[in-house]
């Protein structure tokens, strides 16, 4: 059954169930299934199925043990499972699964059971957890979701998960998995038995959010933790175990929980006592569910009582609570837990996802401030508050003699070490300014070949300037190679960072050969950071990496990780493995790199400022953790405001930001940072450098999200322009990127002559730069193949869209990373507009709900990606001769746009026109305000000249 179909029923159920009177309800379901036979017989034979309950919530009961009495038409719990335990031993203990002996039986779940058991292998002794399925769960749906699990557990290495020991086929067909025996109890019992403090068990929630953080950058969500799957050794480790019913986050096959809530025996696979409001409403799940959960454990690790109170409750009752219903405050069920903790149980367990924290890890890290005495996020921070939690860190410093001891004894250690220091770096700064001396004279020499007596009247270029000092230095410091490597080490920088690639090779490349030194030195660290930039800018990233790595092992040998010198490096190597497809070594990298940096007692401002933004931007790059991402890109630019941070820095935190709150859907805000970007460019680099094309490239897609077609262009004209002097191979992205946007612009301002050329531009660099595997080829082979359609070539038009959905469909395979599901996914608005002039409708709204539902899992659900897709939807649906459900549609859109406001973007200006369409057919009475509406919408976002607005301003006067 599909998601539209189940909705429906419920939808309809729901009605049903408020009226008592059996007669109205009989004509309340023929009234509501509109002579619909088939969906009768379903709706009644699962109002059956509830109003005869003991069969679907007995199965509930014997997986969550939560509900009594009521579901349990009071049968003792556990007498139940009691039987039901020695049921299991009598029939299995001794029997043969494979190579293993069952010894016990341990637990039953949703699926199956486990088993205390051993391999038969004399030489072979260890315990092992056995999970064996059960007999009634042989359906086609639960096996798929047992296979999975092995496939899932086979992909996870963490020290705080179960490990996936073996697996196979018992010999009555039914397949088993084989893990790792935790000998353990669950968390809460384990809490209670050892009388655990608060930071003890905050100990063990920590350890559980590693393990849950790990499996989110693997895309699972456990999405059922409960105090049984979260078992705690008697060394005080946890671990989590099963998998059974995790959710891979870019399974497209899997966007609800509607599994989970199958009616019969045995199929009620959640555990309602843990389970987040969103499983409930068959939403989509996403990271923020297991967050929710592990809330409502620390929640009852804190209090000692579950969150929610589902005991003798009806299912109606059971799921209000969940929906809607707060837990009790600890202070109102008489227990006092501190403010701080209070406020993170409640952040953690918000009914909208969105209010929760972003992820596991930020949820870990508000732990970690807790139990260190830092300001947690979860609270409003305010001065007073900040200064109270540093007074608690600080206790004995709160007294005026205890402070005046510290400040003596720190003034006399710091005298001493600068006494160490000053007689260490002593010949050390008598050779830096022997050096120094040297740099300037070069440098003085070089510019004043711009001298008007020298240039005789002509101006020399940045890159004559340049090129005369890279001849200079030919004959330059040659017996002196440190000296050598310093001037050529600069040259190189210079001519790389006027993009003249090419030049900046060689000169760096002996440069880092002249500064080799076998015990390494600082010389050697940044000859390596400069030549690897280079190579990362060149797209050679094994090169990059061969010299950033050995750079960053050098300076930790040192024991000068973090600092100055290793942020810049730290920045280039993130940005490397990310360009490899390594991304979670990255995030790993990166998230652990801020937070040593934050622990570091006199770091520059610099250096954190810098390894802040590597970690917003590599956050930027995963869905959930956008919320983060823009927290630790605000921090840096606060340390900004504190001095210290070059303007090019700024910039490049303002591009990050742009990105940022611009794939959360916030455009208007994205250009704030784009024209600040801008105007430092401007300010900071000459009119022909590439990092002014950057800044308008940037600025130029957030403007063009929003419908200004114009000022977009103009943009990037000036970009390409740039990139022409700077690139003309187009071997930087920037330059493929540029013509890519120019013809979107081109296209949506319906100049479709003018958007043919760019597009094919577009498609040959990123064809020779990246390959035509690339997720980047399958999105401009769209784009492309939807241009040639609408100029009239629909052949090779189509045969393009086909190989760019076929192409989709193979990175989806593979698993292709977070950061490229928004493009993978909005690029099938093109397609599903050429299948509704094939008349192929059904396929249309096909392809289009499967990529809402991806774009809502992985957080691309802002109005402005969302209303590329519903005007698509209705009008496919509309076609298809649904017009109720067409209407739903392009009213919720609407509603969606007004509340959206500017950040609708021009995705409301294409819903109106159709919808003004489908009101002339099949709305009359509301044709003439719609219509009114449209042309308002079409002239405040293109302008009254583009195309779509003449066409709206003849409807609204004519009326069609």
């Amino acid at each position: 059954m599909d998601q539209k179909r189940w909705n429906e029923i419920i939808g309809i159920t729901d009605e049903v169930l408020l009226e008592k009177d059996p007669v109205k309800r009989d004509t309340l379901i023929l009234t509501l299934c509109r002579d619909n036979p088939e969906l009768e017989s379903e709706v009644r034979d699962y109002l059956e199925a509830i109003d005869g309950s003991e069969k679907l919530w007995r199965s509930m009961e014997a997986s969550k043990n939560q509900l009594t009495d009521d579901l349990l038409q009071e049968v003792n719990e556990e007498d139940q499972l009691k039987r039901a335990e020695e049921f299991f031993e009598s029939r299995m203990i001794g029997a043969e699964v494979g190579p293993y002996v069952i010894k016990s039986h341990i637990a039953s779940g949703g699926m199956g059971d486990v088993f205390l058991a051993s391999r038969k292998s004399a030489d072979f002794h260890q315990n092992v957890a056995l999970k064996l399925v059960r007999d009634s769960m042989l359906s086609k749906d639960q096996l798929r979701l047992f296979f999975r699990e092995r496939k899932i557990l086979s992909n996870l290495n963490h020290p705080n998960i179960a490990r996936l020991l073996d697996g196979g086929l018992a010999s009555d067909g039914r397949p088993y998995l084989v893990m790792e025996y935790v000998d353990g109890m669950p968390i809460t019992d384990f809490c209670k038995e050892n009388k655990c403090g608060t930071d003890q068990k905050l100990s063990l929630i920590l350890q559980a959010c590693k393990a849950v953080q790990y499996a989110h950058s693997n895309f699972i969500v456990h999405r059922d933790l409960k105090p049984q799957n979260l078992l705690v050794t008697s060394e005080r480790e946890l671990k989590v175990l099963d998998f059974g019913i995790s959710k891979l986050l870019h399974d497209n096959q899997e966007g609800t929980d509607e599994t989970l809530f199958q009616t019969g025996a045995h199929q009620r696979l959640l555990s309602l006592n843990y389970a987040a409001p969103e499983q409930l409403d068959h939403a989509p799940v996403t990271a923020s569910t297991d967050v929710y959960g592990i809330g409502l454990l620390l929640y009852e690790l804190l209090t000692e009582r579950k969150a929610y109170d589902l005991q003798g409750k009806s299912p109606r009752e059971i799921e209000q609570i969940i929906r809607f219903r707060n837990p009790p405050g600890p202070g109102s069920i008489g227990i006092t837990i501190d403010s701080d903790l209070e406020a993170i149980v409640s952040k953690a367990i918000r009914k909208e996802p969105e209010e929760r924290y972003g992820s596991v890890r930020e949820l870990a890290e508000d732990i970690l401030r807790y139990k260190k005495g830092h300001p947690v996020h979860a609270r409003r921070s305010t001065a007073l508050y900040r200064v109270r939690k540093f007074i608690k860190r600080n206790r004995a410093l709160s007294v005026l003699t205890a402070v005046s001891v510290t400040i003596i004894a720190a003034f006399v250690i710091l005298l001493i070490y600068q006494h160490q220091l000053t007689m260490q770096e002593r010949d050390r700064a008598l050779a830096e300014a022997t050096r120094a001396e040297h740099l300037s004279g070069f440098l003085t020499g070089l510019f004043e070949a711009n001298d008007p007596d020298v240039a005789r009247g002509r101006n020399l270029t940045a890159r004559e300037l340049l090129d005369q000092g890279a001849y200079s230095i030919r004959s330059s410091f040659l017996d002196n190679h440190v000296q050598r490597g310093d001037m050529l080490m600069l040259l190189g920088n210079l001519y790389r960072e006027i993009g003249e690639y090419e030049e900046a090779a060689p000169l760096l490349e002996e440069a880092l050969e002249l500064l080799q030194d076998p015990g390494g030195n600082d010389e050697q660290v940044r000859a390596m950071h400069a030549l690897g930039t280079l190579r990362l800018m060149q797209s050679s990233y094994d090169e990059a990496i061969g010299l950033l790595l050995p750079a960053e092992e050098q300076l930790e040998k040192d024991g000068r990780v973090p600092g100055e010198l290793h942020a810049g490096i730290h920045e280039q190597l993130v940005l490397t493995l990310f360009r490899m497809g390594n991304i979670h070594e990255a995030m790993e990298r990166a998230s652990e790199m801020a937070e040593s940096a934050r622990q570091k007692k006199g770091l520059q401002n610099e250096a954190l400022f810098s390894y802040l933004v590597t970690l917003g931007t590599a956050q930027s790059l995963f869905p959930w953790e956008l919320e983060q991402a823009q927290r630790n890109l605000n921090d840096a630019m606060l340390l900004y405001e504190m001095g210290g941070i070059p303007p090019a820095s700024l910039m490049n935190a303002h591009i990050r930001l742009l990105n940022v709150v611009g794939r959360r859907g916030d455009m208007q805000q994205a250009i704030v940072h784009g024209r600040e970007a801008l105007k430092l460019a401007e300010e900071i680099y000459p009119p022909e450098h590439f990092r002014r094309a950057e800044a308008l490239y940037h600025l130029a897609v957030a403007v063009y999200y929003t419908g200004n077609f114009h000022e977009s262009e103009e943009h990037l004209l000036k970009a390409m322009e740039i990139n022409e002097g700077v690139d003309p191979a187009g071997r930087h992205y920037l330059v493929s990127a540029v013509h890519h946007y120019l013809g979107l612009t081109y296209r949506y301002a319906e100049r479709f002559e003018d958007a043919v050329p760019h597009f094919l531009k577009a498609r040959d660099l990123i064809a020779s730069n990246y390959g035509e595997s690339d997720f980047r080829f399958a999105s401009i082979t769209a784009t492309t193949g939807d241009i040639l359609i609408q100029t009239g070539q629909m052949s090779e038009g189509e045969a393009m869209l086909n190989q760019a959905m076929s192409l989709r469909r193979q990175l989806r395979e593979e698993n292709q990373n977070p950061v490229r599901a928004g493009s993978l996914d909005l690029f099938v608005v093109l397609a599903a507009e050429f299948l509704m002039q094939k008349n192929r409708n059904e396929e249309a709204i096909e392809i289009l709900d499967e990529a809402i539902n991806h774009l809502r899992q992985s957080q691309f659900d802002a109005p402005c990606w969302m209303l590329l897709m519903y005007p698509r939807k209705a009008r496919a649906l509309q076609l298809a001769g649904k017009y109720e459900k067409a209407g739903e549609i392009f009213r919720k859109g609407a509603v969606m746009g007004e509340e959206a406001g500017l950040n609708a973007c021009f995705g409301i200006a294409q819903l109106y026109e159709w919808y003004t369409d489908f009101a002339y057919q099949h709305d009359p009475e509301n044709f003439q305000y719609i219509a009114d509406k449209a042309y308002r919408t079409h002239l405040d976002i293109f302008g009254p000249e583009h195309p779509a607005t003449v066409r709206m301003e003849k409807l609204t006067d004519q009326g069609l």
